[in-house]
């Protein structure tokens, strides 16, 4: 009943996010929302009491796995890594994540609780919010000004 438990809320966070993202200045990756509030919701319910940790730590520990995952290809994308560089920054990304995800999982506390909170808080505003300095805004500008051109051209 733990992975159903973990599958409906991932299921349910995705949605949400997918009906938000209509209405945000901003896009945020829906999967990367369900899967990660799925884990903050339920090491939540953990550190409350409200679900047995015995149960619901290795759901918790499979969902931070897929944030790591996560994480690595939104950095790629973001900084437009490429080639041999993205392949070994992910690398190291994916391999510190998963290890970073155990320990947090196996030391489940509210002061854990509260690093990890700060530090999807600072992914989401790097990832979702902030404005790209880096390749994707380059090629943006670029057409930007392309379009612009064009735009005092048309008449």
């Amino acid at each position: 009943m733990d992975i159903i438990t973990a599958l409906v809320l991932v299921a349910l966070i995705t949605l949400a996010i997918k009906a938000a993202n209509k209405f945000l200045p901003f896009s945020v990756c829906a999967f990367c929302a369900g899967v990660s509030g799925a884990w903050v919701f339920l090491s939540f319910a953990v550190l409350t009491g409200i679900a047995p940790a015995a149960s619901y730590l290795p759901v918790i520990t499979l969902l931070m796995g897929g944030t790591v995952v996560g994480i690595a290809y939104q950095a790629e994308k973001k900084f437009g890594w490429q080639g041999e560089k993205s392949f070994w920054l992910k690398f190291a990304i994916i391999v510190g994540g998963f290890y970073a995800g155990h320990i947090a999982a196996g030391g489940l506390n509210w002061i854990t609780f509260t690093l990890e909170l700060v530090a999807l808080t600072t992914l989401v505003y790097l990832f979702f919010i902030r404005r790209s300095s880096g390749a994707n805004s380059q090629i943006h500008s670029a057409k930007v000004a392309e379009l612009e051109e064009q735009m005092k051209n048309c008449c």
